[in-house]
């Protein structure tokens, strides 16, 4: 029997142990100011620039250029969307536009398709979408809209990544209770967990809400300035999901910032402005070939039965948080650094910046198991 369970940790270490398969440039964003897309190494804050996005106008490529003021990718299908609360290509205003992120990163040029006006049914004043993301328990696009003109709160829509068509309205982001509503929301990102986060920059709070009815269910950080020094905007929020935190850019002076949730906590991990960005509006994460956390669990569960010794249930509640914990250091530690020397062009962060994240431990929200 002990001859079994040790054959079994053995083959549970070497699960472990694998290499991660992370590419080296995980978080991908895009910069307002001339539509430039570009990713960001977290292991030394080098820039990765793949130029200005690019469209289709009649035969002749041309610059998308500015308004670009949401971005997200779909990790299922290697895909980015993004909103341009512009006229691109006579579809009016806002116009929903993706392409195919594995593309891009081998070829080029920049050419993202033009999927369709994003038509604000209710309403057709001010349209502005302000954030975007794919909700892993449903799949389906959720958008934040703003109405500057006619409308006070923001609200939470589900948007048709074939058409760009408003499928749903969930209703405004607000909680009457709470005394809170969002009235200038800047972006939004799901967790692994499903979980909906929103920023608001009219009064610097970071909110939790419920993706069914758009109401506000929590404010997790009342205080967003806590920790940082000056005047601040947050948007371009992203979930890491090897390390369970938040980052975000802060666009009133141009800094990656390490996301607490909790009140007062955030970090600043770099300056944009010293990345040669200047107005990021969009960031994501695409982890390309991570084992999800579910597929380890049932490798090492297989291993066990086929050693002979099948798991009691208080040994699977309290080893297999541990496993995936311990995985996904495993990962963060031996994400791959290289870059790309060819093209895309790439620059390094400035000196001083690239040691500050490996001073920072993470912070992590409890989890159920």
């Amino acid at each position: 029997m002990i001859r079994k369970l040790l054959m079994a940790l053995i083959a549970a270490v070497a699960l472990l142990a694998m290499p991660a398969t992370v590419g080296a440039d995980p978080l991908w964003g895009v910069d307002e100011d001339d539509g430039q897309l570009f990713s960001i190494n977290l292991d030394n804050f080098a820039v990765t620039d793949y130029g200005n996005l690019m469209f289709d106008d009649g035969g002749t490529l041309a610059d998308i250029g500015e308004h670009i003021e949401a971005f997200t990718i779909n990790a299922a299908t290697d895909t980015a969307f993004f909103a341009v609360n512009a006229d691109v290509g006579g579809f009016g205003e806002p116009v929903l536009m993706s392409f195919d992120l594995n593309s891009i990163r081998t070829a080029g040029p920049n050419v993202a398709n033009i999927v369709g006006m994003i038509d604000i049914g209710f309403d057709h004043d001010g349209d502005n979408i302000t954030g975007l993301g794919f909700s892993p328990n449903d799949g389906l696009l959720y958008a934040l809209f703003r109405d500057d003109w006619t409308r006070e709160v923001d609200s939470l829509l589900v948007i048709d990544p074939n058409t760009g068509q408003v499928t749903d309205n969930r209703g405004e982001i607000a909680n009457s209770s709470l005394n809170e509503a969002a009235t200038s929301a800047e972006d939004m990102v799901f967790d692994n967990l499903g979980n909906l986060y929103v920023t608001d920059a009219k009064d610097n709070h970071l909110y939790q809400v419920d993706p069914l009815t758009g109401a506000i269910l929590a404010v997790i950080d009342a205080d967003q300035n806590g920790g940082l020094n000056g005047p601040l905007k947050l948007e371009a929020l992203a979930f890491d999901p090897l390390n369970s935190f938040l980052l975000a850019a802060d666009d009133e002076q141009d800094r990656l910032v390490l996301v607490s949730l909790a009140d007062g906590g955030n970090q600043v991990l770099a300056d944009l402005g010293g990345l040669s960005l200047s107005d990021v509006e969009g960031f994501a994460w695409n982890p390309a070939g991570v084992p999800e956390p579910a597929s380890l669990v049932l490798a090492v569960l297989g291993v066990m039965m086929i050693a002979g010794r099948r798991p009691r249930r208080h040994a699977e509640i309290t080893a297999w948080p541990c496993i995936i914990r311990c995985r996904c250091l495993c990962l963060a530690a031996t994400r791959p650094p290289g870059e790309r020397s060819v093209w895309p062009v790439t620059r390094s962060a400035p000196p001083g910046v690239a040691s500050r994240l490996n001073d920072l431990t993470p912070p992590r929200r409890p989890r159920r198991w």
